[in-house]
């Protein structure tokens, strides 16, 4: 290892090229001279075998000779004469130094036939991809850049000059050298690959799509990037729409066909280059120099007419040029687009641009056009009023039941409100009320609802209107404007409204009458108790059996009434006037069951409760409504059964729901409504006592939190009662 490194110390100061070879003639290390001499850096020499590097036909000769005189090698701007020696240390067997000695350096013959092909394809790119949009890179199958035209130059801040730059320096797509040998297989594999890519340049992160395909351009293998700036959205969606069409119509054509034409007269034209993409585009070959080139191919007369004029009509040197025509080909019609620059040149018009295959593309648009006419018939037949809007809240599109008259509509489009109000000279109140609610929509990004209120015929008619704004990528596409007419259901909701409001009143009524009457009826009930019980304590001697009996019925008649009086005047001031608190439902329940104490004693009653929340409820009925259903839990319960009471609850989207289950004798199921009636009892007061309106005040105190009760139960095995709780309760 040692005696290997100072090899390589000693080759990189000898002042001549120097390559370090393995037993395969791979390279594993260059010394600077040799760095310069290749105008490489190491990464691009790394493992590369030398056959390859020196375009050696007969690499096992240098192997067997060791020494190769009047080596020619060109890189492509010089001829060198090289003498090649082979060199293998004899402590290190296993390496191999090969040693370049440069003879001579001879220019390249800039008459070459080489050169004029390669001179005549760069002057059509110069010519016409430095005008293009479109970014165009080229680049070798070391990833290394040949070519970058204007556009992809300006794009990512490249100087001209530059010779030193690779594919991943600028796509971090291909990442490095080695990822770069995995994606050009990919690329082999299905001829061309898209992508995306941001990349920051001069401090500004742009996004580009990307184009790339293999190509092979007399005999040198290369890859073609066509490059787009997709940075900038446009505001219009015209513009937008555009940009997205000439983009597909773009990328679904690729690879385009560079041509190069030449117009003599009206008679004589002819094509002088016309690249192999050409015949993978359309399903023909066109001879190049050929002035009979016509009869391998059927223009449309038009077009083609249209196509000559059009270029005698040019007459500024190198202006740009673009046609779109049609021809046939075995009875199937092709569409072309032709992007060139036109130079005339002694009367003769030489075009230098690229064809396009925009067949597919017109289907398309046809099946648009005929789209957006189904589009609208759709629309004009709907029965609302329907019409988009720019973001100035001019108007784009307006249906047939928006503004039936044609005229007026057509007249409408890029125009607004005010200028409604202005040609039928109207009062622009209305219009004003509707810029509000459109700046609303655009501001807030949400829709927004609201009803008019219009005067039509001495009678008021309300229209529903909605504004619904779309944003692209951020900014307001258009916004859709919707109305209808809905005086019939307004005034049917008025109606209600009124009957409500009535009803409302009548409850209130009813209420005030059951508490003034239930507390006018303890007097006098107040009163037969009172004497009932004087006459038990002092009298009762003077009566007989008889007469006793009867006093004692009147006096559990009069105690019974005076309950079922405080029943009622306690469910008539059940309502919301009571200030909503949140409370520890936890914390209540403990209480309730120290409330309980002596009956859970008695019946020897088991209460289990989950984890409850906190809730914002009328802490006073909520007690009420807990108790009187844990109460009834352990109340109704055969006499062998210990009552077994379980407290749960669910947190739902809008509301609390609690279950509350028991062990008890169960309820029948046509009797579920029933149990919420007040007064309503089901068992004989000397097997269960009671009054019957504690499950009436459930219902009530469930219905002022906005909630609902119900019950699922099962005959001897038990019940389960639910009530719900609304979370956005409101002070009434």
């Amino acid at each position: 290892m040692k005696d290997t490194d100072q090899i390589l110390k000693l080759i990189d100061s000898v002042p001549i090229p120097a390559l370090v070879l393995d037993t395969k003639f791979n390279i594993s290390h260059v010394n600077p001279a040799g760095l310069d001499f290749f105008s490489n850096e190491i990464d691009q020499l790394f493992n590369q075998n030398i056959a390859d590097i020196l375009y050696l036909e007969d690499p096992i000769a240098l192997q067997q000779e060791r020494t190769v005189d009047n080596f020619i090698y060109s890189n492509g701007i010089e001829r060198f004469n090289l003498t090649l020696k082979l060199h293998q240390p004899n402590d290190a067997s296993n390496l191999n130094i090969l040693y370049i000695q440069v003879t001579t350096i001879i220019p390249i013959d800039s008459s070459s036939k080489r050169l004029r092909m390669l001179e005549h394809q760069f002057n059509i790119y110069n010519q016409f991809l430095d005008t293009i949009k479109e970014g165009v890179f080229v680049f070798n199958t070391t990833g290394k850049l040949i070519y970058a035209n204007k556009t992809s130059r300006n794009y990512f801040a490249l100087e001209e000059a530059n010779k030193r730059v690779f594919i991943w320096n600028i796509f971090e797509k291909f990442k490095s050298k080695s990822n770069w040998e995995i994606e050009r297989k990919i690329i082999a594999a299905h001829h061309e690959i898209q992508f995306t890519s941001e990349i920051n340049v001069a401090g500004q992160l742009k996004s580009f799509s990307v184009t790339i395909s293999h190509r092979d351009i007399y005999s040198d293998s290369n890859y073609l990037l066509i490059v787009n700036d997709i940075t900038e959205n446009k505001k219009q969606e015209e513009e937008i729409q555009k940009k997205e069409y000439e983009l597909n119509i773009f990328y679904r054509n690729l690879p385009v066909a560079i041509f190069e034409f030449v117009v003599e007269s009206f008679n004589t034209n002819y094509f002088t280059y016309l690249s192999e993409s050409f015949s993978t585009i359309f399903p023909i070959t066109i001879p190049t120099h050929n002035k009979n080139w016509l009869e391998f191919v059927y223009f449309n007369p038009e077009d083609f007419q249209l196509f000559l004029d059009k270029i005698n009509r040019v007459s500024n040197e190198d202006s740009n040029f673009s046609y779109i025509g049609r021809f046939e080909v075995n009875k199937e019609m092709f569409w072309f687009e032709i992007t060139a620059n036109v130079i005339n040149l002694e009367g003769k018009f030489i075009l230098n641009g690229v064809i396009k295959n925009i067949s597919e593309n017109k289907k398309i648009e046809a099946e648009i056009v005929k789209k957006g006419k189904f589009n609208n018939l759709v629309l004009d037949n709907i029965p609302a009023d329907i019409a988009v809007f720019d973001e100035n809240h001019n108007y784009k599109f307006i249906n047939k039941r928006g503004v039936e008259n044609d005229a007026l509509r057509k007249w409408l489009i890029n125009k607004n409100d005010f200028d409604y109000c202005a040609l039928k000279d109207l009062d622009t109140t209305l219009a004003e009320e509707r810029r509000g609610y459109f700046n609303l929509a655009k501001s807030t990004k949400k829709q927004v609802d609201w009803v008019d209120e219009i005067k039509r015929n001495d009678k008021t008619v309300y229209i529903y209107r909605r504004f619904y704004p779309v944003y692209v990528d951020g900014e307001l596409n258009s916004m859709i404007g919707y109305g209808i007419d809905v005086t019939e259901l307004k005034e049917s909701q008025n109606l209600l409204n009124q009957q409500n409001a009535i009803l409302t009143e009548k409850n209130k009524e009813l209420e005030r009458f059951a508490y003034i009457a239930s507390h006018d009826l303890q007097e006098p009930l107040i009163s037969i108790i009172g004497y009932s019980d004087l006459l038990k304590e002092y009298h009762k001697s003077a009566l007989n059996e008889e007469g006793q009996l009867c006093l004692d019925f009147i006096n559990k008649s009069a105690l019974r009434m005076r309950t079922l009086i405080n029943a009622l005047m306690e469910y008539s001031r059940i309502d919301n006037r009571e200030e909503l608190k949140s409370i520890d439902l936890n914390q209540l329940v403990e209480e309730i069951q120290v409330d309980l104490s002596s009956k859970i004693k008695k019946y020897s009653a088991v209460i289990s409760t989950s984890e409850l929340p906190n809730i914002n409820c009328y802490p006073t009925f909520m007690r009420m409504l807990f108790q009187n259903i844990i109460s009834n839990a352990i109340k109704y319960t055969s006499e062998t059964v210990v009552p077994v009471v379980s407290i749960s609850y669910e947190d739902q989207s809008t509301h609390w729901v609690f279950k509350i289950s028991d062990n008890g004798i169960g309820i029948e199921e046509n009797k579920y409504e029933e149990i919420f009636l007040i007064f309503k009892r089901l068992h004989n007061p000397t097997d269960f006592e009671g009054n019957g309106i504690g499950l009436a005040h459930c219902k009530k105190i469930a219905t002022i939190h906005q909630g609902d009760i119900w019950v699922n139960s099962t005959i001897n095995k038990g019940s389960t009662f639910y009530f719900s709780i609304s979370k956005n309760i409101q002070n009434a």
